[in-house]
């Protein structure tokens, strides 16, 4: 027995009201709607993956679905009734065909509950074939076909059911998250795409971008298929790691414009050359997972039916923030989406250079915000959050445990329940409006969809950023839909044109379409000029994407006839295919901005080829006649607009409520990083990380006295060759997939420590690939340099002589020998004024150096806490501390072969500048981190944010600050910190917040500039500021007065080179004036 759910319509045919502008209950649904699609008039078609839907079908859980009416006149209830569907069509594409047909390609392995792997397993055991649970088969090759079926129809029959059998029908290459643009000839080009994915189709760094270990696609394959074999194309190498589910729009000369990453071309799929075109402006990220909101302009006769393509929202997150296949490396959930927009014309009419020009920002910025036209022309955008990106994980870089995931298993928050209405005509400054919108109730994020139904209303569904169905979490798995009533709604009367043919050509004779007198009120002259026809395509929806959406306003004239009724004539669609590519469209009529039903129809001859093509279509001149007028009663066609929501209207034809299917993405776990601590180390040196060196043509028509329009988008192959490095356990069932380092999310212990975190943990060595790992970093450990250690040396403790009276003391009064037990001691000189007494030191093991005691000092209470008073309680509390400045041999009594190199050189590669040296270090970080062997304190990152840092260790300036600072950073290092320099507060801010958990603390100078600065300071109007606390300041003279720029946290925050001179004379005075 096939479950359905029956559910009362929104819109009846002229039984019930509609409030403009507002949300209506689209009742409850079987699935949530991943994917959509209109098919016909009658039903809308539903996908999800493979999941846990309690809807069952043929024994397992459903992942289809179709809306249909009980009865296609008086459309009253609707039926949701689940469809069969095979294989797991997870983040699939999707495309019509010229004769009315979908199409769904690709998608993922098969997966059981949570989504683990299937449970017939692929040969290597990294994807499955088959699940016994919940009956999906491996969809990544797949192509699946619906014929859309009427109530006319046998909806039992094989003819209106999902064809979907890979053994028969599948792509030549496994592709998830692939483009689909439909050619003028109605073949449809299958782009790029995951093979084995994750958050993001790349690894970090980025050294495969063509394959990534053979976890990415580069080329692309056609359907129907061709006999050649997929072809690379090189754009989708050039935006390696975000070009999933790129934006594609097929322009007149037949050349596709397509933008991923920053990037842009113009490209000709038949000879595979590509046109460069300019980068998006500002850095901002428009494809999955940023997931902009993406559209084509309408496409009119006052444009010359000149293709512009808009893009606004997605994010502005730099490079590295977003990661690898396992997740990003930032929360991006605190991370505000873009409310920029920008469009481009690829083939201007005038031949002009093409460029991307600002438009108007959007009125909040949103990530999966999601674009539908409407026939007015006008767009709406619905769905999206203020923050973060698409996709979810139990993880992030710097969020490692799933507990502290704080909106479940999203990567965005802050759902925006308000649309917006953008309209391209509109004078520049005043193109977006939202006034007079009502607010859903219901958050859209990751896997939601939405799509214009036949009677001008959006059916809005979907919403599950969940592993499996999740109804308990921040954002569950939805199953509401909704039905949102633009504010055309509010005009009492809708145009009921006469005459709507079933099918167009492409140029030809035109046709006559009638519109009564009661279909507007007031002159029908005026009635008549403002009257437009339209064939509006929603295209196959998902992940805020509408593949293959457009608009195109048909050429027309008119003749008003004595009775008020008006006569339109109509140009066929010009004749040019790659202007309206053939397959189903609904034509539309406006009057004054109120559409009419759409009517089903078909463009083209409905075969797969060259679509015939005549010459565009004469039309005769306006007819007008200035004594007729419509019979509709009042203003019945105007609208009463967005400020006016109140009004009501009623609809001729019933709509489709779709149900819901919802998205999943599986996600995996990883280990939790610990929090700043100094565990005691016995080792004689810390260990130093290796440095890596870096890696290295317009269809002019004919014009008629006409009207302008507005009247006046798991894995599923394992990596080949093994150069999949990043771990994808936080992506699931990516870790399933993952052949370079396979492992199970349930053998994941999270309350275990961390490797890192073990007292003399040694990280294994997994088998390489056979290339070096200055070229590949995840092929092996990264290379750790211990310093050397002299023979006999036992691990040094530290004497801190926190004066020079302290210092006197031990030098002048007594031999060194007698203070040594068995231990090394280092004693550290602070005052050259006073000299040691290096009699008293023969025979003995001390170390002397000329760095400043307050460094040690410094590193010892920022990072354990706890502020000493005494050398006694340092040893106390520290074994080992390597610390000095670089030494001399004539400094010491023992032959220089036994001196252990506490402050070894640094060996900078000539040329960089401190960005290299950052670069690097997030190298080496990023890198340890994904294969699990960080050294001790490799996760704890110290900003140093004085010029000084920079300027001594990188640029090898020596003074009393580079002293200092050198002194502090070695230090640092040496006890295994990750150190990033910042040489203002912007950078310094920057740098704060890619990693705002794992920096412990940020030093710079004049830090109370920054605590003064709201743009810097953490603040209820700065949320992702640095907070005062993590903020220490770095003044080599503090004054008894304070200094005019230091911390306004007083004295425990001021690091200082030299004592305040209230304690230079006290050899018992605390050290506040280091901290």
């Amino acid at each position: 027995m096939i479950p359905s759910l029956s559910f009362l319509t929104l819109v009846t045919a002229v039984h019930a009201a509609t409030t403009a502008g507002s949300f209506s209950d689209g009742g409850d649904t079987l699935v949530s709607a991943m994917m959509m699609f209109l098919g016909n008039e009658e039903k809308v078609y539903i996908l999800d993956k493979a999941e846990g839907n309690a809807a069952q079908v043929m024994g397992h859980p459903a992942w289809g679905s179709v809306c249909r009416p009980t009865d296609s006149r008086d459309i009253q209830t609707h039926e949701t009734e689940v469809m069969d569907v095979r294989t797991n069509v997870f983040c699939s594409s999707g495309m019509h065909l010229p004769n009315g047909s979908f199409v769904t390609f690709g998608g993922n392995g098969a997966v059981g509950p949570k989504g683990n792997l299937g449970s017939q397993l692929n040969p290597g055991g990294y994807s499955a074939s088959w699940d016994s649970t919940y009956q999906d088969f491996d969809g990544t090759r797949a192509i699946r076909v619906l014929n859309p079926c009427t109530s006319s129809d046998t909806f039992s029959s094989p003819n209106c059911q999902w064809f979907d059998d890979p053994t028969v029908l599948s792509m030549k290459n496994s592709r998830w998250y692939s483009a689909a643009e439909p050619t003028g000839e109605g073949n449809i080009v299958i782009i790029g795409g995951f093979v084995n994915g994750g958050y993001i189709n790349r690894n970090y760094p980025n050294i495969d971008p063509e394959k990534q270990g053979g976890a990415a696609d580069s080329t692309y394959e056609y359907y129907p298929p061709v006999p050649d074999a997929p072809r690379t194309f090189q754009f989708l190498i050039k935006t390696s790691g975000l070009n999933a589910y790129a934006h594609t729009f097929l322009m007149p000369s037949g050349k596709m414009l397509v933008q991923a990453n920053f990037s842009t071309v113009l490209w000709d799929h038949t000879t595979n050359t590509e046109i460069p075109l300019p980068d998006m402006p500002g850095g901002i990220v428009r494809v999955y997972p940023a997931s902009g909101a993406t559209a084509m302009l309408p496409l009119t006769p006052a444009n010359n039916y000149t293709p512009t393509v808009l893009f606004c929202g997605g994010t502005d997150m730099p490079d590295y923030a977003w990661g690898n296949y396992t997740y990003p490396y930032i929360n991006t959930w605190e991370y505000p989406a873009s409310k920029d927009c920008q469009r481009i014309t690829a083939e201007p009419a005038d031949k002009s250079t093409p460029a991307y020009v600002k438009d108007d920002d959007m009125l909040e910025g949103r990530t999966m915000g999601q674009f539908v036209i409407l026939p007015t022309g006008k767009l709406l955008v619905v769905n999206g959050g203020l923050n973060g990106t698409a996709g979810y994980s139990q993880a992030t870089l710097v969020t490692p445990s799933f507990d502290l995931m704080p909106y479940g298993e999203s990567l965005s928050s802050g759902p925006v329940l308000t649309p917006a209405i953008y309209d391209p005509t509109a004078p520049k400054g005043s193109r977006w409006s939202n006034k007079g919108l009502g607010a859903s109730t219901i958050p859209r994020l990751y896997h939601s969809s939405a799509i214009l139904l036949p009677d001008a209303s959006v059916l809005i569904a979907g919403s599950n950023p969940n592993v499996d169905v999740n109804l308990t979490t921040v954002f569950p798995t939805t199953y509401k839909a909704e039905v949102f009533y633009p504010s055309y709604f509010s005009a009492t009367t809708r145009p009921a044109p006469v005459g709507i043919p079933k099918t167009l050509s492409y140029g030809g004779p035109s046709f006559d379409i009638t519109i009564p007198a009661t279909s507007y009120s007031g002159s029908a002259n005026d009635a008549a000029d403002a009257t437009t026809v339209v064939i509006h395509r929603g295209g196959f929806t998902t992940h805020a994407m509408n593949m293959g959406q457009r608009l195109l306003q048909l050429n027309n004239t008119y003749t008003v006839q004595s009775d008020g009724s008006i006569v339109l004539h109509v140009a066929q669609v010009p004749p040019n295919p790659n202007l309206f590519q053939p397959g189903p469209a609904f034509m539309f009529v406006n009057i004054n901005g109120i559409p009419s039903n759409g009517s089903y129809l078909i463009v083209g001859n409905g075969k797969i080829g060259t679509q015939p093509t005549a010459a565009a279509s004469v039309l005769p001149p306006n007819v007008r006649l200035a004594s007729a007028s419509g019979s509709a009663a009042g203003n019945s066609t105007t609208t009463g607009g967005p400020s006016d929501p109140e009004k009501s209207s009623s609809s001729n034809l019933g709509v489709i409520i779709g149900c819901v299917v919802g998205g999943v993405v599986l996600i995996g776990v990883i280990g939790a990083i610990i929090g700043v601590c100094l565990a005691r180390r016995r080792r004689a040196a810390a260990r130093l990380r290796s440095r890596t060196p870096p890696s290295s043509s317009s269809y002019p028509m004919a014009t008629a006295e006409g009207t302008s329009l507005t009247g006046s988008r798991a894995p599923v192959m394992g990596a080949r060759g093994g150069l999949r490095s990043s771990d994808s356990s936080a992506f699931m069932p990516l870790q399933q997939d993952n052949h370079s380092r396979a492992w199970n999310a349930s053998t994941t212990s999270l309350n275990a420590p961390y490797q890192d975190d073990h007292d003399g943990y040694e990280p294994s060595r997994p088998s390489g690939t056979g290339m070096s790992v200055d070229f590949d970093p995840y092929a092996s450990t990264p290379m750790q340099h211990e310093t050397p250690t002299p023979s006999g040396l036992s691990p040094p403790y530290i004497l801190l002589n926190l004066s020079p009276i302290v210092f006197w003391s031990i030098n002048a009064s007594q031999n060194v020998s007698n203070v040594q037990t068995s231990k090394t001691f280092i004693v550290i000189y602070t005052d050259s004024s006073m000299p040691f007494n290096r009699k008293n030191a023969t025979g003995t093991k001390i170390f002397l150096g000329s760095a400043l005691v307050t460094s040690i000092c410094a590193i010892l209470l920022i990072f354990r806490g706890i502020a000493w008073s005494s050398p006694s309680i340092l040893n106390k509390h520290f074994d080992h501390l390597s610390f000095s400045s670089k030494l001399r041999a004539e400094d010491y009594t023992p032959a220089p072969s036994h001196v252990y190199d506490l402050f070894p050189s640094i060996d900078a590669a000539e040329g960089m500048d401190y960005h290299d040296w950052n670069a690097q270090t997030q190298r080496e970080l990023y890198a340890c981190i994904a294969m699990k062997n960080c050294g001790k304190n490799q996760r704890k990152i110290a900003l140093l944010a004085a010029h000084w840092f920079e300027e001594a260790v990188v640029r090898n300036w020596r003074g009393g600050e580079g002293v200092w600072g050198l002194s502090i950073y070695k230090n640092l290092r040496l006890m295994g910190y990750t150190t990033f320099f910042a040489n203002s507060f912007e950078e310094a801010l920057e740098q704060y917040r890619l990693y705002p958990d794992l920096v412990k603390v940020v030093i710079r100078n004049k830090a109370g500039e920054c605590h003064a600065d709201p743009r810097c300071a953490k603040g209820p109007s700065n949320p992702r500021g640095i907070p005062a606390w993590k903020i220490f300041d770095f003044e080599f003279f503090p004054s008894v007065g304070g200094h005019p720029h230091a911390s306004l946290m007083g004295g425990k925050w001021i690091l200082s080179a030299n004592p305040d001179p209230r304690f230079v004379a006290d050899e018992d005075s605390p050290l506040q004036y280091i901290g």
